[in-house]
């Protein structure tokens, strides 16, 4: 759709597609006493969005939209869920949760409207519920709560909600941690023994040079890449370098695999491939010796 992007999202038995105006602004939010609100894990349980991790969310469930206007109220809208939920919260005082609803199914009981002295700037403001007098926004021990009370009107620190703009392109439906940050993976090991593991990337693995000695080579022969590594700054570099050398170097040898291959297959003897490539190595050795010295030098 021109001048809108699309925001999927599935649960057990729908699909849906959200669009939203390519200009359309995300929030992180982050409550006075520092926790972040997120749909994210250890950002929200069962009984509703907490205010406790004080990490700033790295994954589109701590990014929100505000749709609407201060004098009709605010809808509030995750960017993981798109359209096909909506902030709601029900009960009172300390009793009461937020929690993502249906906005086609929402009760009288579940408020979904917001207003108050509501900041985008980055700077502490309040949020009430749409109507009322004071029923402000409140941390009320861990969780997201109200406070119906002047006073959380005032400089209530549990009242303060910053706002802080986002770029929506830097936050990934699902945050890959780093290889540190997972408990245990000093002690970890792979049960498959096969299992290629490393504990560090190549640029971080102290060698002289990683694009030799440390980085993994993928490709098909004819294009390929060394992969470096690393969670959040995954590099890549071309292995064009060594596309051009082994073409220098075994162009003709490879013209000669093929023939060889077309007379023992005319001949029905043919020869098993990894006889060929043997005599082929062999036969290069010398060669391979000087691409060796060359990537050494690069």
């Amino acid at each position: 759709v021109d001048g809108k992007f699309a925001v999927v999202n599935i649960d057990a038995n729908n699909i849906y597609v959200s669009y939203f105006a390519n200009d359309t602004k995300f929030y992180t939010i982050r409550g006075g006493h520092g926790g972040y609100m997120s749909l994210g894990d250890g950002y929200a349980d069962g009984s509703g969005l907490l205010l406790t991790k004080t990490d700033a969310p790295k994954d589109n469930k701590g990014l929100w939209i505000f749709d609407g206007d201060a004098t009709n109220g605010y809808k509030v809208y995750n960017y993981s869920t798109g359209l096909s939920k909506v902030l709601g919260m029900s009960g009172s005082e300390t009793n009461a949760r937020a929690f993502m609803v249906n906005p086609d199914t929402v009760t009288a009981a579940t408020i979904i409207l917001f207003d108050g002295t509501i900041k985008f700037d980055g700077t502490d403001g309040r949020i009430k519920l749409k109507g009322s007098d004071n029923n402000y926004w409140n941390k009320r021990g861990n969780y997201l709560a109200l406070w119906n009370s002047t006073a959380a009107a005032g400089n209530d620190t549990g009242s303060k909600f910053y706002l802080t703009e986002a770029d929506r392109t830097l936050y990934p439906d699902e945050y890959i941690h780093e290889i540190s940050d997972i408990a245990g993976i000093a002690s970890y090991s792979p049960k498959n023994p096969n299992t290629l593991w490393y504990r560090t990337s190549a640029e971080a693995s102290g060698v002289s040079y990683p694009w030799m000695e440390y980085a993994l080579p993928l490709g098909n022969g004819e294009l390929g890449c060394m992969v470096f590594g690393g969670a959040s700054d995954l590099k890549t570099a071309p292995a064009i370098p060594a596309i051009r050398w082994m073409i220098l170097f075994f162009l003709n040898d490879y013209f000669r695999h093929r023939k060889l291959r077309q007379r023992t297959q005319n001949r029905k003897t043919a020869l098993p491939d990894t006889d060929i490539l043997i005599n082929r190595l062999i036969h290069n050795k010398k060669i391979l010796s000087k691409l060796k010295l060359f990537f050494f030098l690069k």
